[in-house]
């Protein structure tokens, strides 16, 4: 089971429910796991599954209601559920996560915008998640919903220059783009994820993502990606 944290303030719910989608088209197990504090995935997925703490959801499951990773485990243990061969957790506050800097997960990734507001609190996040841990934690960026403005993307390293962070050499990119955003409000409406209007940018980025984060090679991530896009039909 290969666990994956996902650090982000700005709503990219969108982004990893697709990214999940397309994995479990390539058959594998995928639980995602939303810490986040107002429940970002039910903004696509129906409203109707606010009364339950585990739903499916496109041939992969999702995990609300938990304060904390912690909590969640012990679900899954009293439930007895199956091993899943990806976990994603994805939260916006440290409180989620606390106790499980470092080593606690196989991949840590950071989700941010250029927006003040959403940079400031990925930074006191993951200020307060790391602190006294004795860890280093390595942070892939996604950029997400990027414009070239006055604000660089060296400013979310300098943000975090005291802390014990590592910074991959693999960072992505999403521009902005306005057949994105409409996309995103369709399928808030439709309670469903169709990836096929998406940009041909937002494509291959979730390509590559899903390439990164598995053990997929280029052909099945192709055949899954194929496969996901007829799943919106």
């Amino acid at each position: 089971m290969r666990k994956i944290l996902w650090i982000g303030a700005c709503d990219h719910s969108e982004l990893i429910l697709g990214l999940c989608k397309i994995i479990a088209a390539a058959n594998r197990s995928v639980l995602l796991v939303d810490g986040t504090s107002d429940r970002q995935t039910l903004r696509i997925v129906p409203a109707g599954s606010k009364r339950e703490r585990l739903v499916e959801f496109d041939r992969f499951d999702i995990a609300y209601g938990f304060a904390t990773w912690n909590e969640a485990l012990d679900m899954r243990r009293e439930d007895e559920q199956p091993n899943y061969d990806y976990v994603f957790v994805m939260t916006d506050q440290d409180r989620f996560i606390a106790g499980h800097a470092g080593g606690s997960f196989d991949r840590h990734v950071l989700v941010t915008s250029l927006e003040k507001e959403c940079t400031v609190r990925n930074a006191e996040t993951l200020r307060r998640w790391l602190a006294g841990g004795g860890q280093t934690a390595t942070l892939t960026r996604v950029f997400y919903q990027f414009v070239e403005c006055s604000v660089d993307e060296e400013y979310v390293e300098r943000m975090t220059d005291d802390l014990p962070v590592v910074w991959s050499e693999h960072v992505y990119y999403i521009p902005f783009d306005e057949k994105d955003y409409e996309t995103k409000i369709d399928n808030q409406y439709a309670g469903m994820l169709d990836i096929r209007p998406l940009s041909g940018e937002y494509k291959r980025t979730l390509r590559r993502l899903a390439m990164d984060m598995t053990d997929l090679d280029r052909k099945a991530i192709k055949r899954a990606f194929h496969q996901a896009q007829k799943g919106g039909l």
